[in-house]
């Protein structure tokens, strides 16, 4: 009689076992599925977003909410040995600074699997429509170029038939070295600067080349909290004349603020660089987990001024197609132009 009633305790509490499991794992995967979509993982993913997709990382539904940070605090994620990152929505070729970063610092790589590209944005130059008419006709053929705008930096305006009031020319990047959106501007920057031909980290030891982005480095005066387009906004022209920017975040700035925005003009500059958005998975968040998050934000992108697909783009680009090709020289040299940009903007 006792074995018998052994028996049956040690079955009940098999049993007990067994649907405590099952119930942990019904609430886990109810904790990952939310309010407004599927389920993205059997468990909780660690999603980091960059910056520049900080409105289209609200709509990841994930247990723990997703962290927004700059590229650059993302890719030194990658040198220590556990990254803390399983879904990085992100711009390419970020994906690629982290992956080189990691090697470099002798750790295992970490597997990785990348959607397509979902979206695109082209970099863009916002000027004060008042500076634009004093600048353009000293430019080479009269219309801007950033291999103008770098020569002008810091000059006084006085000097390019401008108001003397105006002081000196105020050029804005987003944190070069920080943001993927002041990189970018940067390196189709520098695109211009090299006449549209395609350049390496050893074209960036130029003499010639150092002293332009030397000159533009010490223009350059970085605002703490805003980027350089939400200080026009803000202030007209005390802290910034011209700055670059996407397009999927000067868009919908321009548009918040239309009174402010009506004394800006939006250029588009040659050879077009753009931003591209992929999801990348890591580690056991495979294949499942990046096509969840990309379904996820497919929507919220083309909220947020992103093309996707074959969608028009904005009434206040100029860019009407983008190129299959992003504009942008190889990783290694994307690397080496920010910390070319570090040296020069300490001065």
């Amino acid at each position: 009689m006792a074995t018998l009633q052994a028996m049956l305790v040690r079955r009940l509490l098999a049993v007990l076992v067994a649907v405590g499991l099952v119930l942990a794992a019904v609430e886990a995967r109810s904790r990952l599925v939310g309010q407004d979509g599927p389920p993205v993982a059997d468990g909780d993913l660690r999603v980091v977003c960059v910056r520049e997709l900080a409105p289209v990382c609200d709509a990841v539904t994930t247990a723990t909410p997703p962290v927004v940070e700059d590229a650059a605090t993302t890719v030194e994620r990658f040198a220590e040995r556990d990254p803390r990152v399983d879904v990085w929505l992100t711009l390419a070729p970020w994906p690629e600074l982290a992956a080189a970063g990691r090697a470099r610092g002798g750790l295992p790589e970490v597997a990785a699997t990348s959607s397509p590209v979902l979206a695109r944005s082209p970099a863009l130059v916002v000027a004060r429509r008042d500076r634009l008419r004093a600048l353009e006709p000293t430019c080479d053929g009269g219309g801007l170029s950033w291999r103008c705008v770098g020569d002008a930096a810091g000059r006084a305006w006085a000097d390019l038939d401008g108001d003397p009031a105006w002081g000196r020319v105020k050029v804005g990047l987003d944190r070069p070295e920080r943001s993927a959106e002041g990189l970018l501007s940067l390196s189709q920057a520098t695109s211009d600067y090299f006449d549209g031909q395609e350049w390496t980290s050893r074209s960036l030891s130029s003499t010639d080349y150092f002293t332009w982005l030397s000159g533009l480095g010490a223009a350059v005066e970085q605002t703490a909290g805003q980027t350089p387009l939400e200080r026009m906004l803000l202030t007209g022209g005390a802290d910034y004349e011209i700055a670059g920017a996407l397009e999927a975040t000067a868009v919908p700035l321009l548009r918040s603020a239309p009174q402010r925005a009506a004394q800006l003009a939006v250029r588009a500059i040659e050879p077009v660089v753009t931003a591209d958005v992929v999801v990348v998975g890591y580690g056991g968040a495979g294949t499942p987990a990046v096509e969840a998050v990309a379904a996820q934000i497919e929507g919220a992108l083309a909220d947020a001024g992103w093309r996707v697909g074959g969608a028009p783009p904005p009434s206040e680009s100029r860019i009407p197609a983008l190129a299959e090709d992003n504009g942008l020289p190889s990783a290694a040299a994307l690397e080496a132009l920010g910390q070319l940009w570090i040296e020069v903007a300490r001065g």
